[in-house]
């Protein structure tokens, strides 16, 4: 048996991962990264075909749009007009349904589908359109099913409603742009 003392900062250690969003970033160095000063919404930015299930996009979107305009200040990055900006940023979001397995001894549903968001936040050097930075956040949405069964799954569909944690997930892309 496991003494209690070693197992608290464990559990304590699992609520402080499990309630992170997962970051990946790619782009140039940092050093280049944190010269620019500027940035910009890109033109014309809306949902496209590649965004299946985005629900109010539109309120989505200006929800992103804000947290991250917000989190950039606090970085040190001014927004500008599109022909005083240095840098030209652009939102994707995506949805993905992902089936989770879990161990039936410790679980009363042994399989779950959920929704995986995604949030990416994409800034161009406004000179020639390169790719200057990119920082992708993802979460679990809600859970779409959870089923029954080890090998013939019964599932179930839950009411749970989607929710997107904006400003968590747009703060920690943030809190990883070089500056």
């Amino acid at each position: 048996m496991i003494p209690i003392r070693l197992l608290l900062p464990l559990v304590v250690l699992a609520a402080v991962v499990g309630g992170c969003t997962p970051v990946r970033t790619d782009g140039l160095p940092s050093a280049e990264v944190a010269a620019f000063e500027t940035y910009a919404w890109r033109q014309g930015m809306d949902l496209d075909e590649t965004m299946p299930g985005v629900a109010n996009g539109e309120s989505l979107f200006a929800e992103i749009r804000a947290a991250a305009d917000q989190a950039l200040a606090a970085k040190g990055l001014r927004l500008v007009a599109p022909t005083d900006a240095q840098l030209l940023a652009e939102i994707r979001v995506a949805i993905e349904e992902e089936t989770q397995r879990n161990d039936p001894e410790y679980a009363y549903y042994t399989v779950e589908r959920f929704e995986e968001g995604r949030i990416a936040l994409e800034f161009a050097d406004a000179r020639d359109d390169t790719l200057v930075w990119r920082g992708i956040g993802s979460t679990r949405l809600r859970v779409v099913a959870k089923g029954i069964g080890l090998y013939d799954v019964q599932f179930v569909q839950t009411e749970e409603q989607r929710d997107w944690p904006v400003t968590k997930m747009v703060d920690a892309i943030v809190a990883r742009y070089p500056k």
